[in-house]
C-alpha cells in the first residue's frame, strides 16, 4: 500500500487495517509512507518537527513489527550541502574520501 501523508493524517491503526486488507491472503505486503515527514506534520501534537518525526518513526517500526512486513518511508527534507570528509584506513594505508551528499 502507498500512504499518501500529504492527503490527511491516518492513524497507525488506519494503516494497519488497511495494511491487512490488502495482503489478504498473500504473505507479503509492503506500507510505502510518502512522506514521513508530511505524516509526522499532520498529528498536530504540538511538538517540535523533530519530535513528531521521532515518535512517527518509532511508529512505523513497530507497525512493521506488528504487520511482520517491511515499510518503506520516504523523507521530503534535505539536509544542507556540505561536504563530508571521512578517513578510511584499509591495509595500514591512510585514504581521505571527500564526497557531498546527494540532493534530491
Amino acid at each position: 500500500i502507498i500512504l499518501d501523508a500529504t492527503n490527511g493524517y491516518p492513524t497507525r491503526a488506519d494503516i494497519e487495517t488497511v495494511a491487512m486488507e490488502a495482503r489478504g491472503d498473500a504473505r507479503h505486503v509492503l506500507v510505502v509512507v510518502d512522506s514521513v515527514h508530511s505524516w509526522a506534520q499532520g498529528a498536530e501534537d504540538g511538538q517540535s518537527e523533530y519530535e513528531s518525526l521521532n515518535v512517527h518513526l518509532r511508529l512505523l517500526g513497530a507497525m512493521a513489527l506488528s504487520l511482520n512486513a517491511p515499510v518503506l518511508a520516504v523523507a521530503e527534507r534535505n539536509r544542507p550541502r556540505k561536504e563530508i570528509r571521512s578517513r578510511i584506513v584499509r591495509d595500514r594505508r591512510s585514504i581521505t574520501v571527500t564526497r557531498s551528499p546527494p540532493v534530491c
